[in-house]
């Protein structure tokens, strides 16, 4: 009979050997298990099943990367293997979405992270996922890397991207749940604050009904993730009540040319509501609302007064992030210049 490892999803775990059919662990006979077209080596010495995809690949390649399969493949074979195509099988938890990126950046090393333009989340969070559950290091340093540009403690990066993508990421407003699981299942609580108000910026429904992985994994908040992030937006409509207030108290200019300071100041006031209806607190619309009224009702002095006071009231804000969120980070808010 086959070695049938089912390897958990805590990276802390070393894998058990509980023999049996593989074919048993998947509910799925062996016959109807598809190859995968892209990973599967003629020369290959082990194979891997995640659900129902088959990875024939070389032993000693992943063991030289991972500790985790490293154990694995020491553990003493049983005596009658149960094989497919001749090499003994291992199944995994993980979707093959997940390990096929695992085993594509183990084989193509840092290439697959030298793409001309910027790479997916939801590569990324897969080769976060698995480099962490297989302590495949190098592979979790660099995703994480990259997904610091995005989910960072410095203001004046955030305030560039606005959780729009960077040059080296790519992705969209519903990530951000899936980056909060990201982030609390690796331990990087520096990251947390700034996912957590990506996660406020989306509508209550969404966040309830949770957003599907690339590979139709559904993510959802926990219960204790969801209560910090429902009790931090209300402190975040605070924060936007202060922003507006204190907006319009800049000191002037002393080379203030505008017609009328009452006038650019209610001009500036019709904004307000548009800004709370926008619920991002850190934002620049104010600053692109002063911008659109330069030189017809705004001088230049006046606009770069009005945005260089809007930096550092979003500042301030951004600075109480963790306490928003009842986060404890080290060293949040630190320029990383």
């Amino acid at each position: 009979m086959s070695q049938e490892v089912m390897i958990s999803d805590a990276a802390a775990e070393r894998p058990s050997q509980d023999p049996g059919l593989a074919s048993d662990a998947m509910g799925t006979p062996l016959s109807e298990i598809q190859r995968d077209p892209d990973v599967w080596f003629e020369d290959g010495n082990i194979i891997v099943i995640a659900q129902q995809t088959a990875f024939c690949f070389h032993r000693g390649t992943l063991a030289k990367h991972s500790e985790i399969f490293c154990s694995l493949f020491t553990v003493p074979q049983p005596t009658s293997p149960d094989t497919m195509d001749g090499c003994p099988v291992i199944c995994v938890t993980d979707t093959p979405y997940d390990f096929k990126f695992l085993l594509r950046a183990i084989y193509d090393g840092v290439s697959v992270f030298a793409t001309k333009g910027p790479m997916n989340f939801s590569v990324l969070a897969a080769l976060v996922r698995m480099g962490h559950k297989y302590e495949v290091e190098s592979v979790l340093d660099e995703s994480l890397r990259r997904l610091r540009t995005v989910y960072t403690t410095d203001f004046a990066v955030w305030n560039e991207h606005h959780h729009e993508g960077t040059s080296v990421v790519s992705l969209c407003d519903k990530d951000a749940v899936e980056a909060v699981n990201l982030f609390r299942l690796t331990g990087q609580s520096q990251m947390l604050p700034s996912a957590f108000y990506a996660c406020a910026r989306l509508d209550i429904s969404e966040i309830l009904a949770g957003m599907k992985r690339a590979d139709g994994t559904l993510e959802t908040l926990s219960a204790e993730d969801l209560e910090l992030l429902l009790e931090g937006r209300t402190e975040l409509v605070k924060y936007d009540a202060h922003i507006i207030a204190h907006f319009f108290k800049p000191p002037l200019p002393v080379d203030c040319t505008c017609p009328s300071v009452d006038l650019s100041r209610a001009l500036l006031t019709n904004g307000s509501k548009l800004l709370l209806d926008n619920a991002d607190v850190l934002g620049s619309y104010f600053t692109q609302l002063a911008n659109s009224y330069c030189t017809s009702q705004l001088c230049r002095s006046c606009v770069d007064a009005l945005a260089a006071h809007h930096f550092m009231l979003r500042r301030k804000v951004w600075d109480e992030l963790p306490n928003i969120f009842d986060i404890e980070v080290s060293g949040w808010g630190i320029d990383q210049t």
